[in-house]
């Protein structure tokens, strides 16, 4: 007997809070709020999670792009020494560079760079061009940025990649 008030006690209860028109108005106004605060925070953090991970790529696009610039400017006034060290250094936003000769070949290559070109270079003209998905590339993991630069012995081709594997885990 106990048992079974128990048991109608226990649904008796669970039926109220299935149902909100049971509950009182200061009840369901606080459950209503609950719900909105809740919603709140999970746009908010959605929202941020987003930005944080636009930013992110931004910078890894920007610190590819001015890679490219200084190989390029390097390449231009035939500073070996500068272009040696903008070719050979990495760091967390730059994993690999390359300078593709014109029959297309490699031949400078640093980081996590392969000896054939990341992507094609008929991909890049004279422009800079930054930014190009991480999809582009085979291993699917680095944003690039290149550009062809012009020389007396014809035009060579500047690909830099940004880490965006870093990026990915960061959000």
């Amino acid at each position: 007997m106990a048992s079974v008030k128990v048991s109608a006690l226990r649904q008796q209860g669970l039926a109220r809070l299935r149902s909100l028109r049971n509950l009182g108005i200061s009840a369901r106004s606080a459950a209503v709020s609950g719900i909105v605060v809740l919603l709140a925070f999970a746009f908010a953090g959605t929202a941020l999670d987003v930005i944080l991970y636009r930013s992110l790529l931004v910078d890894v696009d920007d610190a590819t792009a001015a890679r490219v610039h200084s190989i390029v400017e390097a390449i231009q006034s035939n500073s070996t020494d500068e272009l040696q060290r903008e070719l050979s250094t990495t760091n967390h936003h730059v994993v690999a560079t390359q300078l593709i000769a014109p029959n297309g070949k490699v031949v400078e290559r640093a980081g996590l760079a392969p000896e054939t070109p990341i992507i094609p270079v008929s991909e890049f003209d004279l422009h800079l061009r930054r930014g190009i998905p991480d999809d582009a590339v085979p291993t699917d993991n680095m944003r690039l940025s290149g550009q062809k630069v012009s020389t007396p012995s014809g035009e060579y081709t500047v690909i830099v990649g940004g880490g965006s594997e870093e990026v990915a885990s960061t959000s």
